[in-house]
């Protein structure tokens, strides 16, 4: 029979510590969406850890020479790492915060809205996407999640499609404005029309910027422009930018009466056509589609020409006769409210490298960033410190080393000259002396007597002189020496006891807590072994053993 739930033994905080372990490797080997969601959720333990960082004592001497090297290694790689993208990530915000003007509560939101777009995996770097965020921001005035997720897009749009941000969000603008669009049902557009075939002569976003305010004047929605432009495209039109302005050439004379003769001729009523068209949405289309059909009726190619003319002007002749007939036979290819563009960011970033790169982003924002915002202050203060202190003490020991080395130029000087001279004097003596075999002891003083006189005694004299006047000016040079090595024994001691020694006792505990669960695991593993073990052996001497 089963045991109850509570007859289960529960898991040691250890064997705990290991299944979640194993879960995140999972998630991470089979679904990086969720291992990100796990990284996540670090973050506010990860600033925890910043401040131990900071705080704590160290307390690993009695773990021995091996392990502390090897956790002090790892904790100033932690802490370099940590720094660095730290430090990556403040520049960044800077920038941001110059460009934008925004104040430092909304720099907050801001900040999450940068971290949040690159630990979704967008952007070459935090420049990039802060630069995207500060584009999308002051083109579309978006905030929060909405920022975020436009600025997704956005860069998405300029992956694919190498559309610049500031040219991508501008398109948008034009299609939030001239037809009441969100930001996502805009880039939903625009990413259908690049699918679809209506970049083709590289004027897909220029056209959208240019024509959105023409089409929304005349009552036509989002879609139906874009229609258009794709009637007119697969119609033969030359380049995209021809069709929007045959449009607005058509709408203008039409709503404007100047081509009442000609709708006159196809048996409209001019004034019914022009209020139609101007309303919009499906009495616009239905009357383009009854001027498409009156005009493709006629048999006459001539008469049917000048008709286009009449009422497109000389964009129709520009364009030529069935790209311009096209215009208003326009079909239903496009719908705002497709996901188009999530869809696009979900397909262009599905690899391998892709979901580790994102993996990477997501320790970065939650876990190294935290810790660096935490130790980077320490950091500024220490360098402030040293500016102040420190390098006024360099700069005395340089000003007293500066002051006596003339001095001590000088001495060496003398001192060459003078046992290059008294070499010379030596040789000279020992040739006379073994030239003339009589030589006495007394002549042999008197000799060394004379070159003390001239040689000795001078140099003597030139080396005491020297050593006095260098311990006359020893002063700068002691106390510069004495100022420099209390500052970096003062430095010292600042790193260590804010930086070093947490670092230092945080992985000896590390360490500590792994070794628990390795201890928890391995009688585990053993247990299992054996088990399997015997089980082989039942089954060889039972069934498999001749």
């Amino acid at each position: 029979t089963t045991k109850p739930d509570s007859c289960k033994k529960p898991p040691t905080s250890n064997s705990w510590a290991l299944i979640e372990i194993f879960k995140l490797m999972g998630s991470i080997l089979v679904d990086s969406d969720e291992a990100e969601k796990s990284i996540s959720n670090t973050e506010g333990k990860a600033e925890g850890l910043g401040n131990k960082l900071l705080s704590g004592i160290g307390t690993a001497a009695k773990w021995g020479a091996g392990i502390a090297a090897a956790a002090g290694t790892a904790a100033i790689a932690l802490g370099t790492v940590a720094v660095k993208s730290a430090d990556e990530f403040q520049r960044s915000m800077n920038q941001l915060q110059a460009s934008t003007g925004a104040t430092n509560n909304e720099m907050k939101q801001l900040e999450e809205v940068v971290k949040g777009v690159y630990g979704n995996n967008f952007g070459e770097n935090f420049d990039d996407v802060a630069k995207s965020v500060e584009l999308v921001k002051q083109n579309l005035k978006l905030s929060g999640e909405e920022l975020q997720k436009t600025t997704e897009y956005a860069i998405g749009f300029r992956d694919t499609f190498d559309v610049e941000v500031n040219e991508s969000t501008r398109a948008a603008k034009a299609l939030m404005d001239n037809f009441g669009l969100s930001s996502e049902e805009a880039f939903n557009l625009m990413v259908q029309g690049q699918q679809q075939g209506l970049n083709y002569s590289d004027e897909l976003i220029d056209s959208i910027s240019e024509y959105s305010v023409k089409f929304g004047q005349a009552g036509f929605d989002a879609e139906d422009m874009f229609n258009v432009l794709k009637a007119g495209a697969d119609g033969g039109a030359f380049a995209l930018d021809k069709v929007g302005d045959a449009f607005k050439e058509m709408t203008i004379k039409i709503t404007a009466g100047d081509a009442d003769e000609a709708l006159t001729k196809l048996g409209f009523n001019a004034e019914d056509v022009a209020r139609k068209i101007a309303s919009g949405g499906e009495d616009s289309s239905a009357a383009f589609y009854d001027i498409y059909k009156a005009v493709s009726a006629i048999e006459d190619p001539l008469e049917r020409q000048n008709t286009l003319i009449e009422m497109f002007g000389t964009m129709a002749e520009d364009m030529g006769m069935d790209a311009t007939l096209s215009l208003m036979n326009f079909g239903d290819e496009f719908n705002r409210t497709i996901n188009s563009a999530e869809r696009l960011n979900e397909i262009k970033y599905n690899s391998f490298g892709e979901a580790l790169e994102g993996i990477k982003r997501q320790v970065e924002t939650n876990v190294f960033i935290p810790i660096g915002q935490t130790i980077l202050p320490t950091l500024n203060n220490f360098a402030n410190w040293f500016a102040e202190k420190g390098v006024p003490a360099l700069q005395s020991f340089g000003d007293g080393v500066m002051y006596v080395f003339p001095y001590i130029q000088e001495g060496f000087t003398v001192f060459f000259n003078t046992v290059t001279g008294i070499l010379d004097s030596l040789i000279n003596v020992f040739l006379e002396s073994t030239g003339n075999m009589g030589l006495t002891w007394q002549d042999f003083i008197n000799i060394l007597s004379q070159a003390w006189e001239q040689y000795g005694k001078p140099i003597f004299d030139a080396f005491s002189s020297v050593f006095q006047t260098i311990s006359d000016n020893s002063g700068p040079i002691l106390e510069g020496l004495g100022l420099l090595f209390s500052t970096c024994f003062d430095a010292i001691k600042v790193a260590w006891d804010t930086i070093g020694a947490p670092l230092f006792d945080y992985f000896i505990s590390i360490v500590k807590q792994l070794a628990d669960v390795f201890n928890e695991v391995f009688p585990i593993i053993a247990q299992i072994f054996s088990g399997l073990c015997d089980t082989l052996n039942n089954l060889w001497e039972s069934i498999l053993k001749p």
